[in-house]
């Protein structure tokens, strides 16, 4: 994996201009983590997903009687 930074220019907030230069390997690895994280953020924000304690419980409520 071979990942190349160069600062074109420091901003007066700290932050900078730069530009990178990867391999094939840097893209697809960048690429994979960034849909994981994408995924796990959605998985926490959604309105329709349902925490598995939340199953549990449910699960445990059905079968007590």
């Amino acid at each position: 994996m071979n990942i190349t930074v160069e600062m074109l220019k420091e901003l007066p907030d700290g932050s900078a201009i730069c530009t990178l230069t990867l391999d094939k390997e840097s893209i697809q690895f960048l690429i994979g983590e960034g849909f994981l994280a994408v995924l796990k953020r959605s998985l926490e924000t959604s309105e329709s997903y349902v925490q598995p304690e939340t199953l549990n419980e449910s699960v445990n409520e059905n079968t007590s009687d």
